[in-house]
Formats: structure tokens, C-alpha cells, sequence
């Protein structure tokens, strides 16, 4: 079953410092980068170039059988201007419970 994460009003979701390789799948391509930031509900990714805003993705944490899998919605601009910005708007059971792993203090 899919998993909608939603954000709880005037309260962030909890963020840790991220080190994974992901890729980005659109509809006009893929581009490869390095996760930075990581939250339940979405993350911040640095990669070469950037790909529109509001466009929609299949984001893919890592490699091999521990890869993660979600569908995100693509942000405007973050600090960076390697960054980009993403919100998860569905993602797999098996991979949510994936990516709490990757939450939890020294995980990630």
C-alpha cells in the first residue's frame, strides 16, 4: 500500500544531513546527484543541473536492494544553486519504513 506523507501544519518534519547517491527519472530524462538534506516528507538534493520547478519525478535513493523509491513533486530554489528542493508525495510502505530507517540518529 502507498504512502501519502503529510505535513502537519506549522511544524517542519525533523531533517538530518544526508550522504546517498539518488537519481531523478522525469518524463524528459533522468539526472544523477547526492541527497543533502532528508526529512519524512521530502529533502533537498544537489545535482549538476536542475530540473523545473513543479515537475513531477520518481526519486531513487541509492543503489542495489536498499534503494528507496518515491514519487516527489520538484521545488524551486534552495540556498544553493546546485540544490533543488523536493516534497515526497507518495512513496511504498516498504520503502517508508525504509526511509524512517535512514532517520534515525547516525543512519544517515
Amino acid at each position: 500500500m502507498a504512502h501519502f506523507p503529510q505535513s502537519q501544519g506549522n511544524v517542519r518534519a525533523p531533517r538530518v544531513s544526508a550522504n546517498f547517491p539518488i537519481t531523478i527519472k522525469t518524463d524528459h530524462g533522468q539526472a544523477v546527484g547526492v541527497l543533502h538534506y532528508l526529512s519524512e516528507t521530502g529533502g533537498v538534493v544537489r545535482m549538476k543541473r536542475r530540473i523545473s520547478s513543479r515537475a513531477f519525478a520518481e526519486l531513487i535513493i541509492g543503489s542495489g536492494h536498499d534503494q528507496i523509491t518515491a514519487l516527489v513533486e520538484l521545488l524551486g530554489s534552495a540556498r544553493h544553486p546546485q540544490d533543488q528542493a523536493f516534497r515526497i508525495v507518495a512513496i511504498d510502505d516498504s520503502d517508508h519504513a525504509r526511509l524512517q530507517s535512514l532517520m534515525r540518529p547516525g543512519r544517515a
